[in-house]
């Protein structure tokens, strides 16, 4: 019985779905986000807010650290999150500690690993006049999983389109030609995806994100 209960608490701090997940009472609604980008940086955040309620900052004596690193930075409306780090370099491990006042540690662990990695085939061109089907190199679309697109112009200021698929065993995106208009008098655009999953944290309450950006994909239009 002893060996069994060890194995559980194991498997369930590497982000696998589908084990028992136990959750103690806490104040506050946790939400949790790993990435990493093209760059192969990584970035850490943590929100906490009452559940129901608003985003709070964390209380006297309560602490959120990445990797073992407690958090002591100034919030900087840069980030997506409250607390926030960044690394300029690929870390495949990202654990994320919270402790309350009374000094009791939740871990939750995340493993890129555990989250195919993707990329874009760029050779062939956007036809005008034509829906665009962009079939991504990588796994089909798992439980749980989200992709999302993001089309922008040559220049980079310009966003084109934005589409997100949830369907499980998806494999393309199919952008309407409606939604391409304005390339038609254009010789370039650019194209990048993420893949992300999100599924409920270890001993708290809350969610964790973990995703992957890929760079941005020149394509001809033709």
């Amino acid at each position: 019985m002893k060996t069994t209960l060890c194995i559980c608490i194991l498997s369930c701090v590497i982000f696998i779905s589908g084990c028992d997940r136990l959750t103690e009472p806490t104040q506050y609604e946790h939400t949790y986000v790993y990435r990493i980008d093209y760059r192969d940086y990584t970035y850490g955040g943590a929100d906490f807010s009452e559940i129901g309620g608003l985003v709070n900052t964390l209380s006297d004596g309560e602490t959120i650290a990445f990797n073992g690193d407690v958090f002591l930075g100034a919030y900087s409306s840069l980030n997506e999150n409250y607390y926030a780090v960044e690394y300029p370099e690929k870390i495949e491990v990202m654990e994320f500690t919270f402790t309350d006042s009374e000094g009791t540690e939740f871990k939750n662990t995340f493993e890129i690993e555990y989250l195919p990695s993707v990329s874009l085939d760029n050779s062939a061109p956007v036809l005008k006049n034509e829906d665009w089907h962009i079939q991504w190199i990588g796994e089909p679309l798992r439980e749980n999983e989200v992709m999302r697109l993001r089309v922008i112009d040559e220049s980079g200021f310009d966003e084109i389109a934005i589409e997100e698929l949830t369907e499980v065993g998806a494999t393309e995106f199919v952008v309407p030609e409606s939604q391409l208009f304005e390339v038609q008098t254009w010789e370039v655009i650019k194209a990048s995806i993420r893949r992300e999953i999100t599924e409920p944290l270890n001993r708290v309450e809350g969610t964790g994100t973990m995703s992957r950006d890929t760079e941005y994909y020149e394509f001809e239009v033709d």
